[in-house]
């Protein structure tokens, strides 16, 4: 009996191991979500803008508020479609989108237009 006491303990305890580890692995972040600041001074203000604030779902910086985002992977980037809108109207049939290259390198954003050369260099503000 008490090998198999020690046998039930030990799967247990594995399983709470493999399940932590999972839940870990699916609870962590992309590289590109968070808040980025051209000038890391502006960290500070916590407000959209100065700073651009990138999430699971969406983009917002300056005059953009993009609710709407898709990241498909390419390579060590992805590239990201953005549907945009007014915040004070809502959705409207004008409402422009835009298609960009994000690559994240030694915890700063490259946001490039595709298609359009470089872009934008942002440093990520601390969390």
């Amino acid at each position: 009996m008490p090998g198999n006491v020690r046998c039930v303990r030990f799967v247990a305890r594995l399983a709470a191991l493999i399940m932590a580890g999972g839940m870990s692995a699916a609870l962590a972040a992309e590289p590109y979500v968070g808040l980025w600041a051209k000038d890391p001074k502006d960290c500070a203000s916590k407000t959209v803008p100065p700073l651009t604030k990138v999430d699971e779902g969406g983009a917002y910086w300056g005059e953009f508020y993009c609710p709407s985002a898709t990241f498909t992977p390419d390579g060590a980037s992805w590239i990201v479609h953005v549907d945009c809108q007014d915040p004070m109207a809502g959705p409207s049939d004008d409402d422009p989108s835009f298609d960009y290259r994000f690559s994240v390198i030694d915890d700063k954003l490259h946001w490039d237009p595709v298609g359009e050369g470089t872009g934008t260099v942002l440093q990520r503000c601390p969390g």
